[in-house]
């Protein structure tokens, strides 16, 4: 600023100070000086509006600016994947209880286990919402189900 503007603004806004903008300091320039304050305002004004283009959040920001962004859609995304896992498994054990009259056949730990994976993936899904938005959590596609169902039929071969 040069010393007329600076006495300009504190004449304007007496009861508030000049204060900068964005935060960073200013120098109060003698009036000679206004070519010199007018190419520092240039620079700082493209400093500025590249710190703006960097801040925005939308697809067009840079990469380093969308960390944030990137971690909450991989863990969405791992959720979402889990989940379905998750999911597969809760199926293909309610078949496995309907062979044995609708009883649980999981020792009582597992059961544990499986049970507190489910409301912990329950509680990741309702914690990061905040940042992504309200999204459904999926049930197991077929392919899934029939691995899984695999893999559980192996396991009681090799127990017996």
């Amino acid at each position: 600023l040069t010393e007329s503007e600076y006495r300009e603004r504190q004449r304007k806004v007496r009861k508030h100070p000049a204060r900068p903008k964005w935060g960073a300091d200013f120098d109060v320039r003698p009036d000679g000086a206004a070519a010199q304050v007018v190419l520092e305002r240039s620079r700082r004004g493209s400093i500025q509006k590249r710190l703006e283009e960097i801040l925005r959040d939308d697809d067009q920001a840079p990469w380093w600016t969308q960390g944030g962004r990137n971690l909450t859609v991989a863990i969405e995304k791992g959720l979402k994947s889990s989940w379905a896992e998750l999911r597969a498994l809760e199926v293909v054990l309610d078949e496995v209880a309907e062979e044995f009259a609708g009883e649980d056949v999981l020792k009582p730990a597992l059961r544990e286990e499986i049970d507190a994976a489910r409301k912990k993936a329950l509680d990741i899904h309702t914690a990061i919402q905040d940042w992504t938005g309200p999204f459904e959590l999926p049930e197991a596609d077929e392919e899934a189900v029939k691995q899984t169902r695999e893999l559980v039929e192996r396991w009681a071969e090799n127990r017996r």
